[in-house]
């Protein structure tokens, strides 16, 4: 890691430049009458899924999440889910998440109604994030095209040409906090005008898809 480390540190400020330039585009590119129309046809478009709190969650993905949360969030977050994996998991619990036979998982244990409204628009932002940063890495989905970002002086970054086994999520995991703290800061302030009930829905795609995977 320390080796991984050292060869990523001299591009570690384009990489987070980039990180928020794919978020300020994502976040701008959510069209409020767009989503007003989705959030009136959850049942219809989403299968029914109306939280961006999943029943459950792979740890892979779920410490993605936690990149883009306060100390705060993220304990808040995980006190709600318990981690599970093939060992310790019951026999209905592995035939509902197969995937929890490759690695272990998260599964949702408090589900009260203040519990949920109390991480929607935590783990909503979060998934908003992540979802960006991974469509826009593959160059799939409505960000299909950000994989390559316009740097000022005019530099340009690929995101597909990081070296193999390096991503934006893995030099975040290497950052110190005090680092990622600005981030997050920018994050929350271009947030800020959402409604809750905005980043809830524009989050269940996320959601749904994670379903998939599980």
């Amino acid at each position: 890691m320390i080796r991984l480390s050292g060869y990523v540190k001299p591009f570690l400020g384009i990489v987070i430049t980039a990180i928020l330039l794919l978020f300020a585009q994502a976040i701008a590119d959510l069209s409020l009458p767009t989503y007003t129309g989705s959030i009136v046809n959850v049942g219809i478009q989403q299968g029914g899924i109306e939280d961006a709190v999943p029943a459950a969650i792979r740890q892979s993905q779920m410490d993605r999440l936690l990149l883009f949360m306060s100390e705060d969030e993220a304990s808040t977050v995980l006190a709600a889910f318990k981690l599970e994996d093939a060992t310790s998991a019951d026999q209905a619990t592995r035939d509902a998440y197969p995937v929890i036979a490759d690695e272990p998982v998260y599964v949702l244990q408090d589900t009260s109604a203040e519990t949920i409204e109390a991480l929607n628009p935590v783990m909503g932002k979060a998934l908003l994030v992540v979802s960006g940063i991974e469509q826009a890495s593959s160059g799939t989905g409505d960000t299909e095209g950000m994989s390559s970002i316009n740097m000022p002086d005019n530099m340009t970054l690929d995101l597909s040409s990081l070296p193999e086994g390096v991503d934006a999520f893995t030099v975040l995991q290497n950052l110190p906090q005090i680092v990622r703290d600005p981030i997050l800061l920018q994050i929350n302030e271009r947030m800020a005008s959402m409604p809750d009930t905005l980043i809830v829905q524009a989050a269940v795609s996320a959601v749904k898809s994670e379903y998939e995977a599980l």
